[in-house]
């Protein structure tokens, strides 16, 4: 499972860019849900229980519980294919259930990253999805195509010996393979600005992204991808993108599309 790159032979397999108010200042977080401020929360809901591994400090609320090994062995597989040395621990916050974290928090999601924080916050008893984030965002921060993109398919559990992405349980790869039989698969050049992409329903937008930018990880590598993402922003424009693209992986964003396309299915 070592390896500096993204392995040719793997598929690797919420999230809305949001601004959240903190004590003392406003951080970019990633995440998805309803927006609203939080209640002060009860004792219960306290996250006063903590555990540690040998990179993250897990805080959860009494009776609940988290998969330190598992975060643990997901954080040692995505910073070494990501090729970065993390700045500090990851802080990974645990809650029951959405109205635990919304009422804690004041998002009502499943999960949402903290970059600027360096945390996790999510309703799962580990969360690979919102770990990417926090460590992509020492790369760059393109836009939500790509940023969701990629955080759907490193998505993978190396604990369990799985570097097949899923989404609802399923392949991402079948779920695009499906959209592109059926006609519904969206063109690429018109959902990567972070708008566009918004627009779509999340079944459809965040396979259709997670599975293209994989493939594109198998095809041309993360050195690639690390500098696309080095080189862009979340508010870019289409023909910005495209540009980028070409620059960063020396092809056009339709000849990408095409492969992946073929690689779908014809």
């Amino acid at each position: 499972m070592s390896g500096s790159v993204f392995k040719p032979e793997r598929e690797l397999i919420l999230v809305r860019a949001i601004l959240v108010l903190s004590a003392a200042l406003l951080t970019a977080a990633w995440g998805c849900g309803d927006d609203v401020s939080p209640n002060s929360p009860s004792p219960a809901d306290a996250l006063t229980g903590s555990a540690t591994s040998a990179n993250i400090d897990f805080f959860f609320s009494q009776g609940d519980s988290v998969e330190t090994d598992r975060q643990e062995a997901f954080h040692a597989w995505v910073v070494n294919q990501l090729q970065i040395v993390p700045p500090r621990r990851l802080q990974y916050r645990k809650y029951r259930d959405r109205a635990h974290m919304q009422r804690v928090t004041g998002q009502l999601t499943n999960g949402w990253a903290d970059p600027p924080a360096w945390t996790a916050h999510s309703i799962w008893t580990w969360d690979a999805h919102e770990a990417v984030h926090v460590y992509t965002a020492v790369i760059g921060r393109p836009s939500d195509f790509f940023n969701e993109g990629i955080a759907v398919a490193l998505s993978v559990d190396p604990s369990a010996g799985r570097f097949v992405s899923l989404w609802n349980n399923t392949p991402i790869d079948d779920i695009a393979r499906s959209l592109h039989r059926t006609g519904t698969l969206p063109a690429i050049p018109e959902i990567v600005e972070t708008e566009a992409f918004r627009r779509l329903p999340d079944q459809t937008s965040y396979p259709a992204a997670g599975s293209f930018i994989g493939y594109v990880l198998r095809t041309s590598g993360m050195d690639a991808m690390r500098t696309f993402f080095q080189s862009s922003s979340r508010a870019d424009t289409q023909a910005i993108i495209a540009s980028r693209f070409r620059d960063a992986f020396g092809r056009s964003l339709t000849d990408a599309e095409a492969g992946w396309r073929a690689f779908l299915g014809g």
